[in-house]
C-alpha cells in the first residue's frame, strides 16, 4: 500500500515546547497529581491530555492519561480517538489501526474515524472505509454550521473518493469493474466539489493508465484552469507595486486564490512533462518554489523541464517538436515567449538545468529529506548526460542560483 494522505484533519495547533522543572521540589507535586489522576474519571483524563497537547509536543503524558481513560472505560470514544492520533504522530500505525476499529466497533457515524482507517488499510477493506465515510460526509452537508465547515466536509470527501480512484488505479488495477470505478469515483467527486481540481488531476493519471493521452491533457488542462491561472495573476499583481489598487480590487479580502496541495501541484509537474506540457510545468513550478524552495523534488523537476527544453528546442526552428505517449504523438507546448527569450539554445537550457539539479543534488545529500533514491538516481544520470555533451555546473553555479531563481519567477506568465 502506497503513502497514505492525511485528510482526516488536524488534531491540535499551536504547540509549543513543555517546560520541565527538576529537583526533589517537584516530587510532591507530581504525587498529588497522580493521585488525582488515579480518581479522575474518562472525561476528565480526556480533558487534561488535550489542556496539556494544547502546550505541548510531546504525547507521552497525554497518551498515559488517555490510556488510563480508556483502561477505566474501554469504551470511552474521544479517548479512542485522540490516542489514535498521536499513535499516528509517533509511527505506530498498526496500534493506532487497532484503536480506531475499536472506534469503529461501537460507533460507525464518525467521518474522520472512517477515513484514517481507510488510510490505514489497503483494498476493498480501504475502499470501503473511504465509501463510508464519504456517505456520512454527504448526509453531514445539510446540517453544517457554517460555509467553512461544508467546505471541510465536501474536501474530505473529494479527497477519500480519490483515494478510492488511486486503489483501483494500483492494489485493485487488475478488478474487472476498476477501469469503471475510477471515472465513476471521480465524478461523484467532481459533483461534490466542481472547483476543486483534485479530481481532474486523478482523472488524467486514469486516462493516462488506460492508453488515452488526449483525455487526459484534456482532464489535467481543465483541472489547472481551475487555480492556476487566477494564482498567477495574484502574484503578477503581487509583485508591481503600481497594481495595488487593482490588487485590492481583484482579492477584496487580501487572501490568495486557493491553491490545490503541495504534493498534488508536484503531481501536475510530472503529469505535464509526461504529455509534453512543458510551459504548464515551468508555471507550477514557479507556484511552488514560491511556497517552499528547499524542496529536492523541486529543483529536480525545474532541472528535468530544462533538460527536456533543451533537448527539443533547435526541433522549433523546423517542425514543432512532439512527445511519444502510449503510442500517440502529442505536440509540445512550450513556455511563452518571454520564458523562451531568456535562453536561446541548448546549452543555456542545459546550463539551466544543471543548475536545478546540483540544487536537487545538494538538498538530498544533506540528509534532511525522505525521497527515495529514485530521484537522485535520475538526478545523476541527467547531469551525466549533459557533461559527456560539455555541459557542467561548478561551484560558481551556486552564486547565481539566486538570481536565476528570481529571473524565473518574474517570467512567470499571467
Amino acid at each position: 500500500m502506497g503513502k497514505a494522505k492525511k485528510i482526516a484533519g488536524s488534531r491540535r495547533s499551536g504547540s509549543k515546547p513543555q517546560s520541565k522543572s527538576s529537583g526533589s521540589a517537584s516530587t510532591p507535586s507530581t504525587t498529588t497529581t497522580a493521585t488525582a489522576q488515579s480518581t479522575a474519571t474518562p472525561d476528565a483524563l480526556f480533558s487534561q491530555a488535550q489542556s496539556i497537547l494544547a502546550d505541548t509536543q510531546d504525547p507521552d503524558h497525554p497518551l498515559a492519561l488517555l490510556n488510563q481513560s480508556l483502561t477505566q472505560d474501554p469504551s470511552h470514544l474521544p479517548s479512542l480517538e485522540l490516542a489514535a492520533t498521536l499513535l499516528l504522530d509517533q509511527g505506530q500505525a498498526q496500534q493506532a489501526y487497532d484503536l480506531l476499529s475499536r472506534y469503529h466497533a461501537l460507533d460507525s457515524s464518525n467521518p474522520s474515524v472512517e477515513l484514517y482507517l481507510g488510510q490505514l488499510s489497503g483494498g476493498h477493506a480501504a475502499v470501503a472505509s473511504f465509501r463510508h465515510a464519504v456517505t456520512l460526509l454527504e448526509s453531514q452537508l445539510a446540517t453544517a454550521a457554517t460555509q467553512e465547515a461544508a467546505d471541510d466536509m465536501r474536501a474530505k470527501a473529494v479527497d477519500a473518493l480519490c483515494s478510492i480512484a488511486e486503489i483501483y488505479m494500483t492494489d485493485l488495477c487488475f478488478e474487472p469493474d476498476a477501469p469503471d470505478t475510477c471515472l465513476s469515483v471521480l465524478a461523484q467527486a467532481s459533483a461534490i466539489a466542481p472547483a476543486n481540481p483534485t479530481p481532474y488531476l486523478v482523472l488524467a493519471s486514469v486516462h493516462i493508465s488506460r492508453s488515452a493521452p488526449h483525455d487526459a491533457k484534456a482532464a489535467l488542462v481543465r483541472g489547472l484552469d481551475l487555480w492556476l491561472p487566477a494564482f498567477l495573476h495574484y502574484l503578477t499583481l503581487l509583485g508591481d507595486p503600481e497594481r495595488e489598487h487593482e490588487l485590492a480590487s481583484a482579492f477584496p479580502d487580501g487572501n490568495p486564490p486557493a491553491i490545490p496541495a503541495f504534493e498534488s501541484r508536484l503531481t501536475a509537474v510530472r503529469v505535464c512533462l509526461e504529455l509534453g506540457m512543458w510551459g504548464k510545468a515551468l508555471d507550477v513550478l514557479g507556484v511552488c518554489v514560491q511556497e517552499f524552495d528547499e524542496s529536492v523534488d523541486v529543483w529536480y523537476l525545474f532541472g528535468w523541464t530544462y533538460y527536456l527544453l533543451g533537448e527539443h528546442v533547435q526541433a522549433t526552428t523546423a517542425a514543432a517538436p512532439t512527445v511519444e505517449v502510449a503510442g500517440e504523438s502529442m505536440p509540445v507546448e512550450m513556455p511563452d515567449a518571454e520564458v523562451m527569450g531568456a535562453r536561446e539554445g541548448k546549452k543555456e537550457w542545459w546550463t539551466s538545468a544543471v543548475e536545478c539539479l546540483l540544487r536537487a543534488k545538494a538538498l538530498y545529500e544533506s540528509g534532511e529529506t525522505d525521497e527515495d533514491e529514485g530521484v537522485l538516481a535520475h538526478v545523476q544520470e541527467l547531469l551525466d548526460k549533459m557533461a559527456s555533451e560539455g555541459v557542467f555546473g561548478g561551484e560558481e553555479d551556486e552564486g547565481e542560483a539566486g538570481e536565476w531563481e528570481d529571473d524565473e519567477e518574474d517570467g512567470m506568465k499571467e
